[in-house]
């Protein structure tokens, strides 16, 4: 009788509290299939039409069709974009503190989900960093990725402490939790011959589904006692036999 009425308890007990798992899911996801030339390029108006990212250019130079800051074949490339105007074309020398251009994800609704992660690849074409501390912009070269956690800026990686060429790479960070989340990548060059990339860029994180519904406690009292009147049956088709 007594171990008749746990078990059915327990079943009352589990239909009521059914405790929280998580799910991974992707909540952003950029490859740049099919946006080549979306972006900006020098002497061309800035086109991002039909794309749900954007771009800063800041204090980009962009002088010509050589000089641009877009996807290229299928990745978003940075090539001679001049930050600081370093160029032999500026006309006044340069600017100590440039404001580098950059690559906005939207805003990505993260509310509801844990475990945070961020990740993209890094990669370049003929790229030897400058970090010439004399010259008019410090750092000529410039790749860094960070992310905007609630309007709050964090570094995610600083990929120009680097020294000698460019490696190829791929960036993972754990981010924490908030309610909108955006990426943000930083590149410049300043020369045609240098491209700096980055692609599949990927945010995941694990969805906390919320428990079921408790029912009132009239339900629960019926439950129960649907569970006692199931108990009573057999006990009196027991008794007949």
């Amino acid at each position: 009788m007594k171990k008749t009425l746990l078990a059915s308890l327990s079943l009352v007990l589990g239909l009521i509290f059914v405790p929280e798992n998580a799910q991974a899911i992707t909540l952003y996801a950029e490859d740049f299939s099919g946006e080549n030339g979306k972006g900006a390029t020098g002497g061309a108006a800035t086109d991002v039409v039909g794309v749900d990212w954007s771009i800063e250019l800041n204090d980009a130079a962009l002088f010509d069709s050589n000089d641009y800051f877009k996807v290229e074949a299928e990745a978003f490339t940075a090539r001679d974009t001049n930050a600081g105007c370093p160029n032999v074309r500026c006309t006044s020398g340069g600017n100590p503190n440039p404001l580098f251009p950059a690559w906005l994800s939207p805003k990505i609704d993260i509310s509801g989900f844990s475990n945070l992660a961020l990740s993209l690849d890094a990669f370049a074409s003929d790229v030897s960093f400058e970090h010439e501390e004399n010259s008019p912009i410090g750092h000529k070269d410039y790749f860094i990725v960070s992310y905007l956690l609630d309007d709050v800026e964090f570094l995610a990686a600083d990929l120009i402490t680097q020294s000698g060429r460019f490696t190829d790479q791929t960036v993972n960070e754990l981010i924490g939790n908030g309610s909108t989340l955006q990426v943000k990548v930083q590149l410049n060059t300043t020369a045609s011959t240098e491209r700096l990339s980055f692609d599949n860029i990927l945010v995941t994180g694990d969805q906390i589904n919320p428990p079921q519904s408790v029912p009132e406690p009239a339900s629960i009292i019926g439950l129960i006692a649907l569970a006692g009147v199931g108990m009573a049956s057999r006990k009196r088709q027991s008794a007949h036999k």
